[in-house]
């Protein structure tokens, strides 16, 4: 509403109010409005219409001025690149997003906030900055962005976090760097990213794992998901060698998630219990003569009756010298 016709209206209520007569002389008497009171209240009201009104204008031309002098398109050598913001692309998805920027306009532009000397620091967008440089450009568009320390790296961690071909061991490790930056819990956290704390819990699985195991699916992040790492997180305890091999075969592509979880929690599988020997009867026709039985390097010999034993001993003791004489 402009301001002629705001006062144009609060005249008309003032005109209304100083001709209007009460309609009944039975009812309560009303607080009389004069003409000078209506006209001091719509005074009033103009002010405070007028003051909102150049507060907005103001605000709206401090904007604009501030738009104006926000860059949009920056030279890539003014652009500052910090560690382990950059998402991990595997070879063919970089390929893809390089090629694509070759015939495509960049419809993302690369978010960035000033630094001392002109310089930019990356917030979000550093594989669109490299594939630039790789594709031999010398500028790229920017969206510039005013936070402070805390702000960038949570602005970072959440423009990150909602590419959802982002692997889980990387959001994992963007949870981490919150927790540790903030030393907020997980429930916080999964409130703040909008996330259960269910599936948050099964991120920070990969907390539980051997560091072998994590140095291991640094190289290859895509090769495990949350759900697999919270079963391998659990056998990790008994069996922290097992799981190990279990993501080195996992990541080398030899075995799927599903095997590798089965691989880490199968124990070793127990010798086989050998069965005990079993004595051999020795008969003379149909009766038993002896019965001997063969354990280690001794061999034990029953007889029915100890005058067999004394008859079949010095046969014994002359198989045993031929033997023996065979030895030499």
């Amino acid at each position: 509403m402009s301001l002629k016709s705001l006062k144009a209206k609060t005249q008309s209520a003032v005109d209304f109010a100083a001709d209007r007569k009460p309609e009944s002389t039975d009812r309560a008497p009303q607080r009389m409005v004069t003409v000078q009171g209506a006209q001091a209240f719509a005074n009033d009201t103009i002010r405070e219409y007028k003051h909102k009104a150049e507060t907005a204008e103001a605000r709206a031309l401090e904007l604009e001025r501030d738009a104006k002098e926000r860059p949009r398109e920056l030279d890539l050598d003014a652009l500052v690149e910090v560690e382990g913001r950059r998402r991990a692309l595997t070879p063919e998805q970089y390929e893809e997003l390089r090629e694509n920027l070759r015939t495509n306009p960049l419809i993302h532009p690369v978010t960035v906030r000033p630094l001392d000397g002109g310089r930019f620091e990356i917030v979000s967008g550093a594989n669109r900055a490299r594939a630039f440089r790789d594709l031999g450009r010398t500028r790229i568009s920017v969206s510039v962005l005013t936070v402070d320390d805390n702000g960038v790296e949570r602005a970072a961690f959440f423009a990150n976090l909602i590419q959802s071909e982002l692997p889980d061991y990387e959001k994992y490790q963007g949870f981490a760097r919150e927790r540790r930056r903030t030393g907020k819990s997980q429930e916080a956290l999964a409130k703040e990213a909008g996330v259960s704390s269910s599936a948050l819990s099964m991120l920070f699985a990969f907390d539980e794992l051997p560091d072998e195991a994590l140095r291991l699916i640094e190289t290859r992040p895509s090769a495990m998901g949350m759900s697999c790492a919270a079963q391998l997180a659990k056998a990790t305890p008994k069996h922290g060698e097992r799981v190990v091999e279990a993501v080195r075969r996992l990541v080398a592509g030899e075995i799927t998630q599903k095997e590798a979880a089965k691989y880490a929690v199968a124990a070793a599988a127990p010798e086989r219990r050998q069965k005990p020997p079993e004595a051999v009867a020795i008969k003379a026709g149909r009766q038993e003569y002896c019965r001997y039985l063969g354990r280690a390097a001794s061999i034990r010999i029953d007889f029915k009756s100890p005058e067999k034993r004394a008859a079949a001993e010095d046969a014994i003791a002359e198989v045993l010298r031929r033997l023996a004489a065979g030895e030499k």
